[in-house]
């Protein structure tokens, strides 16, 4: 991360640390006096296993930002912790088995990481299963890169990775039939198909039972409808009744509007675009940005051809004496170079107004 890659045809790109998953990247890209910072997903607080999105003052000509979530600030990440464990114990102390569908990489693994630390310090002997795939083969990886896990994480790994997991278990089917209370892992998050949705189809009928989904669910997907509150459902061409306990209890890795204000306050861009997100938070988003900062703020349709304009920045030398005829200077000036704003006039650059100056005597 933070190494500039510079191309033959003039462009540079700088990557930085996006905090989202493990190797989520922003990318600053430059070429000639034009620049780009392109966010992607990012997130600026730190989870169980990464750190916050991190990113110099650049003052590129446009920072390109997601907007998942608009306007909206969300809940501190310690009372969802809370609230996710409470939810743990109080469905096994009445017997009871917890699905948790779940994205294969990055949440997967914050939240294993919150269960390990809590079945240690409680001394649990529920067992955690986890459905296989493709989450076992992102935890893998998580081992490997240890380097792009946060500090707490990267301070253990003289004694132990993290990542092996000594409390969670293979899923089997075993697990979901016997009586015993238990924690099931199963992707995908929004119980639209595969394991989750399988397994939630055998829990959802019994009110001892409890479903945490932890992520976005997209309208239309089993995740959406029970969200909703719907009570009778038609899962793998049968029609089920929905006693189970449903929450949604989100631990997401996008940023909310807090830190897309932290993100433009660091980058300090002439001009910011708002990509990825819904079009009555980002207009909320779009006029906070322009009453806070007073820089003009894009929220294009897909598919939107977008010109952006940009100052023209070209520094120059002058003498001392050649810029106080011209300029009225209230504070002594001493070294080498002076940046002019200029604007286009009749196909010609003319001053505008001075941005910043040093001159030489």
């Amino acid at each position: 991360m933070e190494e500039t890659l510079k191309r033959d045809d003039g462009i540079e790109i700088t990557p930085y640390y996006a905090g989202h998953v493990i190797g989520a990247a922003m990318f600053y890209v430059k070429y000639n006096d034009e620049s780009v910072v392109y966010t992607g997903d990012y997130s600026t607080t730190a989870d169980k296993h990464l750190g916050p999105a991190k990113i110099d003052t650049l003052r590129p000509n446009l920072l390109i930002t997601e907007s998942t979530y608009g306007s909206v600030i969300r809940d501190c990440r310690k009372i969802k912790e809370r609230e996710f464990l409470q939810v743990i114990q109080k469905t096994i102390d009445r017997g009871g088995k917890v699905l948790i569908p779940i994205f294969a990489l990055g949440r997967a693994q914050e939240i294993c990481l919150l269960l390990e630390n809590y079945w240690e310090r409680m001394r649990l002997k529920t067992p955690i299963y986890f459905s296989g795939g493709l989450a076992e083969r992102a935890t893998e990886i998580y081992k490997k890169f240890i380097s792009y896990t946060n500090q707490a994480v990267k301070d253990k790994i003289n004694t132990r990775n993290v990542f092996e997991f000594k409390e969670i278990q293979p899923y089997n089917n075993h697990a979901l039939f016997n009586t015993e209370s238990s924690i099931i892992f199963a992707s995908p998050a929004m119980l639209h198909s595969g394991n989750s949705l399988r397994i939630f189809k055998e829990l959802c009928s019994d009110s001892k039972n409890s479903v945490i989904l932890p992520g976005y669910c997209a309208r239309g997907t089993v995740g959406d409808k029970i969200l909703n509150g719907e009570k009778k459902l038609s899962i793998l061409n049968e029609v089920v009744d929905i006693k189970i306990d449903v929450y949604k209890i989100a631990f997401s890795a996008h940023t909310d509007s807090f830190g897309t204000l932290k993100m433009i306050d660091q980058c300090k861009p002439e001009n910011v675009m708002l990509v990825h997100g819904d079009k009555k938070r980002m207009i909320i988003l779009k006029d906070l940005i322009e009453k806070t900062f007073k820089l003009k703020v894009f929220y294009p349709v897909n598919g939107t051809l977008l010109t952006v304009p940009c100052d023209k920045k070209i520094p120059i030398k002058i003498s001392e004496n050649l810029l106080k005829s011209h300029v009225n200077l209230t504070k002594e000036i001493n070294d080498v170079s002076i940046c002019l704003k200029l604007k286009k006039d009749d196909g010609k650059f003319v001053v505008k107004d001075i941005q910043s100056f040093d001159a030489e005597k």
